[in-house]
């Protein structure tokens, strides 16, 4: 049996701070900016046996055909049994999805749902934490451009750190 994770993480232009430091006597102050238009998704699939991971980045939103797509490129090729691990998310029970995976099963790959709220049973997640916290250097964006172009090259970072 395989197992592949596979999830979506969005980006916002302000990231967690996870440490700062002051001069003693000086008030902290982290200026933030709210523009909420500066957005990126990234759709990763973890491939356990094989300790491959995979994604893709858009400005948009993450529909089930953006879904489908990149699962239809980074599909595995196995004989064995592969299993896609996935949390509820609407896409990944969506109309499309349901009726896509009708035909991955003919190729012995099959949909595993994960229970509701147990995203520490998704190993992705703590890529994306990891992604997040340590392989994003900067912290504030001013434009969607640097925000992906940024996320990808974590994504690049951490994949050659695995």
């Amino acid at each position: 049996m395989n197992l592949v994770y596979l999830d979506e993480s969005g980006f916002s232009g302000n990231l967690p701070i996870n440490y700062s430091w002051i001069k003693i006597g000086e008030e902290k102050c982290i200026e933030k900016i709210n523009d909420h238009s500066i957005k990126v998704n990234s759709l990763c699939m973890l491939n356990y046996s094989e300790k491959d991971f995979c994604w893709a980045t858009t400005q948009s939103t993450i529909d089930s055909d953006m879904f489908i797509g990149l699962f239809e490129l980074a599909k595995p090729d196995f004989a064995i049994p592969t299993f896609i691990v996935l949390d509820n998310y609407s896409i990944h029970k969506s109309k499309k999805v349901k009726e896509k995976a009708k035909e991955w099963a003919k190729d012995n790959i099959f949909l595993f749902y994960l229970s509701p709220y147990s995203p520490e049973l998704n190993l992705i997640e703590g890529k994306f934490k990891n992604l997040k916290h340590h392989h994003i250097r900067k912290r504030h964006f001013d434009n969607r451009d640097e925000l992906e172009s940024s996320v990808n090259q974590g994504i690049f970072k951490m994949c050659q750190n695995a």
